[in-house]
């Protein structure tokens, strides 16, 4: 920071927003690892559950992603994330109940671009990486309703540098960790119109938390805060069965962005916070292979698009194996 001559005191860098922007990358990745379990995730152990005669059995989902968030600068983060785990499901006279125990791991690298009026532009660079474990269930009623919820805990390490803030050539950087936790909560209905087709109308409210933490920067210390993301999403999904080993998958979904709010401080001072606020448009194809008398392997391919507040693409493959 700096006096200004003529200035009623100090006034910060504004290029320090750029190492608010390597802490919200890693809340966004933490965000993706939270889509892979509430989605492939809950969807895998439901799959390999079925059909095991309620004895708990394992479970698998993965998938990688190369995303842009729109931050009032932006940022690219690009990551792979995985979900191991152990499910049990017990098929009731009028329901089904899935609850299931799981690890998690996620590996990411990230750039953040920021623009000043006042000041040179900076570039930073950075990697993220969590690891955890927790939870998930799901419920459903033979007429099809459902209520899914997942609940998750571990620790994020987030390491960022730059050389364009401050002098030119001064290298800023950080190496963090946090805790992190989260839950989702889900409820739909699944709905058979015959002829092999199925469709999938749903709503998920994520909650995802990273702990707030402290660097010293070019011997400055910063204190950064603690980021709630409060996610809502909204979707469908459309199943079709071309034949009896191939299942095709669309789906098509809004998700809106409450808070994700990257807030800082430095000498007492306030640095312009980043924030994932805002809307993202999801359009999903997939497809899934089995074999006709459902041993051996079976494959799921997906890919997502994103436009909005996000923008690009995720894609995973999964392959289990019944016996």
């Amino acid at each position: 920071y700096a006096t200004v001559a003529g200035s009623s005191g100090p006034r910060l860098n504004p290029q320090t927003k750029a190492l608010s922007e390597g802490q919200i990358s890693a809340a966004a990745f933490l965000n993706q690892g939270a889509d892979i379990l509430s989605d492939r995730g809950l969807q895998n152990a439901q799959s390999a559950a079925a059909g095991a005669g309620g004895q708990a059995v394992g479970f698998a989902a993965m998938g990688g992603s190369s995303l842009r968030y729109e931050t009032g600068s932006h940022t690219d983060v690009n990551g792979f994330s995985l979900v191991l785990g152990a499910a049990r499901q017990i098929a009731r006279a009028d329901s089904i109940r899935l609850s299931g125990l799981f690890l998690e791991n996620g590996w990411g690298s990230y750039s953040t671009y920021n623009d000043f009026v006042n000041a040179l532009s900076v570039r930073g660079d950075g990697n993220t990486r969590y690891f955890g474990a927790g939870w998930l269930g799901r419920y459903q009623k033979n007429d099809g309703r459902y209520m899914e919820g997942s609940l998750r805990l571990g620790k994020v390490y987030n390491k960022f540098n730059s050389n364009d803030i401050g002098l030119a050539g001064t290298n800023s950087r950080f190496d963090i960790s946090a805790p992190y936790y989260g839950m989702h909560i889900g409820f739909g209905k699944e709905t058979d119109f015959g002829n092999n087709k199925k469709q999938d109308v749903y709503t998920k409210l994520l909650w995802t938390h990273q702990n707030g933490s402290n660097a010293t920067v070019q011997g400055d210390a910063f204190d950064f805060g603690a980021i709630n993301s409060y996610r809502w999403q909204l979707g469908t999904k459309w199943l079709r069965k071309t034949n009896e080993c191939t299942t095709l998958r669309t789906g098509l979904a809004y998700q809106y962005e409450f808070d994700g709010k990257a807030r800082a401080t430095a000498y007492g001072m306030n640095i312009d916070a980043p924030s994932l606020k805002g809307g993202s448009a999801i359009v999903e194809v997939g497809l899934t292979q089995k074999s006709k008398d459902g041993k051996g392997a079976k494959l799921d391919f997906g890919l997502q698009g994103f436009i909005g507040k996000m923008r690009g693409l995720a894609g995973n493959i999964q392959a289990t194996w019944n016996f």
